[in-house]
């Protein structure tokens, strides 16, 4: 479990006291990370149904077993067909009329399916459930740094395994070797290698592309450890890293991060601490070339919030959020640079997760 009983039960009544505000009667929940953080549930199918007199959790026959065991608050209904054709009995109960729905969770299909439901109005609400997730518990931050520092541990070796010669799908392969080796269920998300000019796509695919002397590497990888993630980026040259344009453009991205860790704190807009670093990178000419923004929360999704961006305006930073801080530069025919580190939000200081070293010379 992520949680005690006693803080699911929170998280519970926490939803219900937005009932008025959302006016709704109950609210369906089916996307996995909130499915999970709410109950405690990890199977990959199954419907939460939270009301003020009831929390309903239904699954089919595959997940019974694991859903007794670990969502003792909830009452169980077992599915016996799909959910599509249970969906009118789960959900007809306790005089609900309008039920809450995770618009942006939800299929086209799924709504069209909903919708055939009798006696329901439904109500969108976008991102209901993301602003609660945003502090972690201190089960979640554990796990959020054992994620970390394997995906640390993997990273201290990339200057052994990545050689010229080698294809960014070779290395790419090796790394996540090396972290289910050291004990990640799996990756946060597909390892990115972006060498050269790849590296001018900042969400590049490992490719066939051989890496070469002379040229920048970008490695962007995370572990997942028990439902939770892990995300680190270093930038490396190729060569005895005497390249002026890498030297230049590199110590651009590591003031621009050096510039928002000083300033990262709870209390503080997304926005705020975006423009701390985004203004380093703009003052040095190469603000175009910054095109994403500056970080993300992370835990149970790999992206999640609080957002650290020109659009987080509004939104205070939580004391507990953990956050990447991943400044880059990306040149079209050259290549790029992206340095990230995950870091803890206190209510006045800031805490580096992550602890691999940054070396970015592979000599």
């Amino acid at each position: 479990m992520i949680a005690t009983i006693n803080q699911y039960s929170k998280r519970i009544d926490d939803i219900r006291a937005k009932f008025e505000e959302w006016e709704i009667d109950a609210f369906l929940i089916g996307s996995t990370a909130n499915r999970r953080w709410l109950s405690g549930f990890t199977g990959t199918a199954g419907l939460l149904l939270v009301s003020p007199k009831i929390a309903v959790l239904g699954t089919d026959s595959r997940y019974w077993e694991q859903a007794r065991n670990q969502a003792p608050n909830f009452e169980l209904e077992q599915f016996r067909k799909s959910m599509e054709e249970e969906w009118s009995g789960f959900l007809v109960r306790d005089n609900i009329k309008r039920i809450g729905i995770e618009v942006e969770k939800t299929t086209l299909g799924q709504y069209k399916d909903l919708q055939a439901v009798e006696g329901i109005e439904w109500v969108k609400l976008e991102n209901a459930i993301a602003p609660f997730r945003e502090a972690k518990n201190e089960e979640e931050i554990k796990l959020i740094r054992t994620a970390a520092a394997i995906t640390d541990q993997a990273m201290m070796q990339v200057s052994k395994i990545m050689k010229p010669g080698m294809t960014e799908r070779e290395v790419a392969w090796k790394l996540e070797v090396l972290m289910r080796e050291s004990g990640a269920e799996g990756m946060a998300f597909p390892i990115i290698i972006a060498s050269g000019p790849n590296g001018a796509m900042a969400h590049h695919n490992p490719s066939d592309k051989i890496i070469e002397d002379g040229e920048a590497v970008i490695v962007d990888m995370g572990a997942r450890a028990n439902g939770y993630n892990g995300d680190l980026t270093r930038t490396f040259f190729m060569g005895d890293g005497h390249d002026p344009r890498f030297v230049e453009i590199y110590d651009i991205v590591a003031e621009a991060q050096k510039a928002a860790i000083a300033g990262l704190k709870a209390g503080v807009t997304g926005k705020s601490v975006d423009a701390l670093a985004r203004d380093v990178i703009t003052n040095a000419g190469y603000g175009k070339e910054f095109g994403h923004s500056l970080g993300h929360g992370i835990g149970l999704d790999v992206h999640e919030g609080p957002r650290l961006s020109v659009y987080a305006t509004d939104a205070l930073i939580p004391s507990g959020a953990a956050v990447t801080i991943e400044p880059g530069i990306y040149i079209d025919g050259w290549g790029g640079v992206r340095i990230e580190d995950l870091a803890l939000v206190k209510e006045d200081s800031l805490e580096i997760i992550s602890q691999c070293e940054k070396k970015p010379v592979i000599s």
